[in-house]
């Protein structure tokens, strides 16, 4: 990785942090912030794909510790800034279900418990 591509994701990371600490109140206070009001529905999404979208790629990645000292506080500061309560409408554990009858053997999900014998 370039030292350029290293330095642009550490601001990167640096803004999204400083902006997502200091507007905590304008996504996740009922009142909003002063003046401007609290996020949209659509704003609070957005914030919330940014989140997973980040989280996504950092779980596909291999380990760097510089990267990882970057994002995780950002991804704090994004989580915190969400109301606690907020869930992205529209995401559901359907890729949980989606695996083919063939491949699981059942069609009930991805868990299913079988009953061991105790006779013995």
């Amino acid at each position: 990785m370039s030292v350029c591509a290293i330095v642009s994701r550490s601001i990167l990371f640096q803004m999204l942090t400083l902006f997502y600490e200091r507007c905590s109140k304008y996504y996740g206070a009922l009142g909003g912030q002063g003046n401007y009001g609290c996020a949209s529905e659509e704003e609070k999404k957005l914030t919330m794909t940014l989140f997973l979208s980040i989280f996504d790629s950092l779980s596909e990645m291999e380990y760097d510790p510089e990267l990882f000292g970057k994002a995780l506080p950002c991804l704090t500061a994004i989580a915190c800034a969400l109301p606690p309560d907020y869930a992205k409408s529209g995401h559901s554990d359907d890729y949980l279900y989606a695996k083919s009858v063939a491949q699981s053997g059942a069609d009930v999900g991805p868990y299913t418990p079988n009953p061991i014998n105790t006779d013995a």
